[in-house]
């Protein structure tokens, strides 16, 4: 993100550095450290198990969001250097994620906080034996999708198929092989992800592309309905075809072909048989989770259905990804402000791809297609805006960028994220103003 952010002040980092040219030798190298193995999170860690999941906590019911998380990171969706399930349940905190037993209220909330990592559904197992259950999960991870197993009231992330053995990340404990560590009889259903890359098995079957059909069976927990919707996705999977012939007794010989489609989330496997002139024809209802905002949440149509929002609801921090810039409007459609990439605002909820803003103490909503949730929430060193390693000219220069930007840009809307705010208010006085500027030029002059 701080990529991103940072477009175009290097220049004035650059431009500040030849004028304090004479302060030579302040400046260090940054030595970057090895990612965390995201392989070891585990629930019980003590880092983040005590974090509140509605009345419960992530050490007592946090092995979804936990594996949640290790297929995140295990799928290059997220950076494990500043991302962890503490990131990630803090966030869905933040836009009241969690019902009030711990579970996740709506999976769009996942999305909403990783934007790669989209919930397809959950399926049941259509077979009975370890087998069939490990090539069910090899079919998904072939077409490019992430599995995570319900064991049992416990959730794991499966990272390979190898045959019939099943290899999972247990945020409970450091086993590998599924079917050793699990009944097979508890081994019910499994929550099929999408992420940034697609699963590595899909490269088994990249030599074919063709046009599958997919389905998802899941029931919506709030409002207990299904939905039903037919998926047709191009993706590369192989289709194993058999045929068989039979000599027909006349001259004339009719080909028929029998197409069979499962409902659980399987590549169609198509079956070419020449016979009499029979035809078998299969109707597939697939269904999909419902992916709307729950309806307490619809989009008000007037400030005073905004004006009901109370000031203790959690606040979360995203910043605009988008290339050009964008409105901010109220209710009503008065546009109070625009945003450019970078820029930071806290979104007090989430109603229907619409994110509910206060600017110069006004209610407004902002289109969340290009927010991006901000992970990079933790306070660093202070002074150390960019988390280099360094106090330098490049803190310097973005402390001024943020100060200037305090003439023009109204209340609600920051180049800084408020974690980068407080570190840079270096003296420690609780504002972020000249005096840390001055605390700045003391320490680099130095």
């Amino acid at each position: 993100m701080l990529n991103k952010k940072r477009k175009g002040l290097s220049g004035i980092a650059l431009a500040v550095l030849v004028f304090m040219g004479t302060f030579n030798g302040f400046y260090s190298p940054y030595n970057a450290h090895a990612s965390e193995d995201y392989r070891t999170w585990r629930q019980t860690d003590k880092r983040w198990s005590d974090i509140p999941m509605g009345y419960s906590n992530v050490g007592a019911s946090g092995c979804l969001v936990t594996s949640i998380s290790i297929m995140a990171a295990h799928s290059g969706s997220v950076n494990p250097d500043n991302f962890n399930p503490a990131v990630f349940v803090n966030a869905l905190n933040g836009i009241n994620g969690f019902t009030y037993g711990g579970s996740i209220a709506s999976w769009s909330s996942v999305s909403a906080i990783i934007p790669d990592v989209h919930i397809m559904g959950v399926n049941k197992f259509t077979s009975s034996d370890q087998n069939g259950k490990a090539d069910e999960i090899r079919s998904v991870m072939e077409d490019g999708y992430y599995v995570i197993c319900n064991v049992g009231n416990h959730w794991v992330f499966v990272e390979d198929v190898t045959e019939n053995d099943v290899y999972m990340i247990d945020p409970a404990k450091d086993d590998v092989l599924m079917f050793s560590s699990y009944n097979n009889y508890n081994i019910t259903e499994y929550e099929i992800l999408k992420g940034k890359n697609p699963s590595s098995l899909s490269s088994a079957s990249a030599n074919k592309a063709t046009a599958v059909t997919t389905a998802f069976t899941t029931t919506n927990e709030k409002t207990k309905t299904t939905t039903t919707t037919t998926t047709q996705e191009t993706t590369t999977s192989e289709t194993t075809t058999t045929t068989t012939t039979e000599e027909s007794t006349t001259s004339e010989t009719t080909t028929t072909t029998t197409t069979e489609e499962t409902t659980t989330f399987e590549t169609t496997t198509t079956t070419t048989t020449t016979e009499e002139t029979t035809t078998s024809e299969t109707t597939t209802t697939t269904t999909t989770e419902e992916t709307t905002i729950p309806e307490t949440t619809s989009v008000p149509e007037s400030v005073e259905s905004i004006s009901q929002t109370t000031e203790s609801e959690p606040i979360s921090e995203f910043y605009y990804s988008g290339e050009e810039t964008t409105c901010i409007y109220t209710s009503s459609g008065e546009i109070v402000a625009e945003i450019e990439t970078g820029n930071m605002v806290n979104v007090k909820k989430i109603e229907n791809g619409k994110g509910l803003v206060i600017i110069d103490g006004t209610e407004a909503w902002i289109d969340m297609t290009d927010m991006i949730f901000n992970l990079d929430w933790i306070t660093s060193v202070r002074g150390d805006i960019n988390k280099d390693g360094n106090i330098d000219l490049y803190d310097l220069s973005l402390l001024n960028e943020y100060l200037k930007s305090l003439k023009f840009l109204p209340d609600g809307i920051s180049i800084l994220s408020q974690s980068e705010i407080e570190t840079a208010d270096i003296n420690g006085d609780g504002v972020v103003d000249n005096g840390d500027v001055l605390e700045y030029l003391s320490i680099i002059c130095k």
